[in-house]
């Protein structure tokens, strides 16, 4: 029966390798890069700017190959005349008594309904560690608030940055088209707090994994911000970019992407060690 022993035992195995290549395909996904000139956005919809009675949240996740040269700044989320959200080396930094010309900073803007508007700019890491990581991946978000004490929070890899001022509210976005940019250089006339000759660029790296929520999700500087995001009933639109389908909203709620120019969707691929890397796919040129 020594026969038996080994075909059990052979079978065992075959089902671990089974599951564990089924947790492998199910860790593995897509992701985008952008190219220069591409242009990646939902339709107008006041979903992407109503602050609502709970708060408004814009988050994804990023991953750098190499930092930003000296006078660029790379795009995460944006919604024109409404807000944006980008990182970089931007010029005219000079004056700030605190700058590096090696240091990455996290570069956030906002409007309001009742014409106020705020630029706000800081660094991305904490300690000695204030650059974002290079070929890693990080975490950014935008949220809004609808109640005090802070009219909202952006978290840039691991420093979060609050925008204080509780006597504004209540306050609102501004009505009027609300197409939310993602990784695309596009900000409309606010924009970032930075020299006229900065280059305002896309996103250059991977963007992976973008939710908004008609929720504020996180609450303060240790917030747990998932790497991998489930739909739930605060859920407006959620891009895996993964299958078929890399511009489909994954939510149910109908928000497909379109775009412009060339978006390369890249396979994330798990290797020996069990770690996440990235590979190059064809370029995808349809939206289905």
């Amino acid at each position: 029966m020594r026969w038996m022993s080994h075909a059990v035992a052979w079978g065992a195995v075959l089902v671990g390798l089974g599951a564990h290549m089924g947790a492998a395909a199910q860790e593995a996904g897509d992701a985008l890069r952008m190219s220069d000139g591409a242009s990646l956005s939902t339709q107008a919809d006041a979903a992407f700017h109503d602050i609502g009675t709970e708060g408004l949240t814009i988050e994804g996740w990023f991953y750098l190959d190499e930092l930003p040269e000296v006078g660029e700044v790379q795009t995460f989320f944006s919604n024109p005349s409404k807000y944006a959200l980008g990182m970089g080396i931007a010029k005219g930094d000079g004056d700030d008594e605190w700058y590096d010309p090696n240091e990455v900073r996290a570069f956030g803007s906002l409007s309001s309904e009742q014409g106020w508007g705020s630029r706000i700019k800081g660094t991305m890491g904490e300690g000695d560690h204030r650059n974002p990581p290079i070929k890693k991946w990080f975490h950014v978000a935008w949220q809004f608030h609808a109640e005090p004490p802070e009219v909202g929070w952006f978290y840039v890899h691991k420093q979060p940055i609050p925008l204080g001022r509780d006597e504004r509210f209540p306050w609102a976005l501004p009505a009027g088209d609300g197409a939310l940019y993602i990784a695309t250089a596009k900000l409309g006339q606010h924009g970032f707090g930075v020299e006229p000759d900065t280059d305002i660029s896309v996103f250059r790296g991977l963007v992976d994994e973008v939710r908004v929520s008609s929720i504020a999700r996180y609450d303060g500087r240790d917030a747990v911000r998932p790497r991998h995001f489930r739909p739930d009933r605060h859920t407006v639109a959620l891009w895996t970019f993964d299958g078929d389908r890399p511009y489909a909203d994954s939510s149910g709620a109908g928000h497909h992407l379109t775009h412009t120019g060339t978006i390369t969707v890249e396979p994330l691929a798990v290797d020996g060690r069990g770690r996440l890397a990235t590979t190059w796919a064809q370029i995808r040129s349809g939206g289905r």
